[in-house]
């Protein structure tokens, strides 16, 4: 075996068993036996797991290019979009290595910050700017209202491997979690308190929820 086949195998273990186990629960030893080569070929290839973690779930998508697709998507049509594109990275080939990621990161307070920006940074900035300039106030908490679902759903999906959730495809995904996501930025009922200032009307799918 070339240490090219070797290094190939361990990275093919690794994003296998990462997935899996989550960043913790897989060791040095497990990933060597996977790839049925000795412990110390890893340290020799990648050095310390954390390196060799990095490399296994990173991803091939450019988050630019993922924020650029939501370019003429309107707050009305958002809640669709961002799932659709989610679910389009998540259950394609890169899927298996952002499950790695996200598995990862939920083991450090820190890492799932870093990821929370990213996903700002993609959709989310871009879709509060857009709310409030509508005339939404309560811009902020629909936001994280949508996040929330999005987060949950997909944890539900990729890491909890709910069985009904399991059987949704990218299609199913986008139908039956985008008018969730939707209703929370523009159809869920507001508050007096959050009415837009005089003179500005009010969307007119809002309803007063006190």
């Amino acid at each position: 075996m070339t240490g090219a086949d070797g290094r190939t195998r361990i990275l093919a273990a690794a994003r296998r068993l990462f997935p899996e186990r989550g960043y913790e629960g897989t060791t040095m030893r497990a990933i060597a036996a996977a790839a049925g080569v000795d412990v110390a070929l890893i340290g020799h290839h990648f050095g310390a797991k954390r390196a060799l973690w990095e490399i296994a779930t990173t991803l091939p998508v450019d988050p630019a290019d993922l924020a650029a697709r939501l370019d003429g998507v309107g707050a009305a049509q958002a809640g669709r979009a961002v799932i659709g594109i989610l679910a389009e990275v998540w259950l394609g080939p890169e899927g298996p290595a952002l499950t790695a990621r996200l598995r990862g990161l939920l083991e450090t307070p820190e890492g799932l910050a870093g990821f929370r920006r990213v996903l700002d940074d993609v959709f989310w900035d871009r879709i509060a700017a857009e709310l409030a300039a509508t005339g939404y106030p309560d811009a902020a908490l629909r936001v994280e209202l949508a996040q929330a679902t999005v987060f949950g759903a997909f944890i539900g999906r990729m890491l909890l491997d709910g069985p009904a959730l399991s059987m949704l495809d990218a299609a199913g995904m986008v139908d039956c979690i985008g008018p969730v996501v939707q209703w929370h930025l523009t159809g869920r009922p507001i508050r007096d308190a959050d009415l837009p200032a005089a003179g500005t009307p009010a969307d007119p799918g809002q309803e007063r929820l006190f």
